[in-house]
């Protein structure tokens, strides 16, 4: 597994044990992704 593979998911897992709700997940996911072009709909438009 790539390193940059396993940076990111101890990231991941941090913030989903520091979350209070799926929405603050999603937010940190979606502004790690649009860090580097991927662009991510906003939470409240996937519901």
């Amino acid at each position: 597994m790539a390193y940059e593979t396993k940076v990111l998911l101890i990231a991941l897992s941090k913030i989903v044990r520091k979350a209070d709700n799926i929405e603050e997940i999603y937010k940190a996911i979606e502004d790690m992704a649009n860090a580097e072009g991927v662009v991510l709909k906003p939470y409240e438009d996937k519901q």
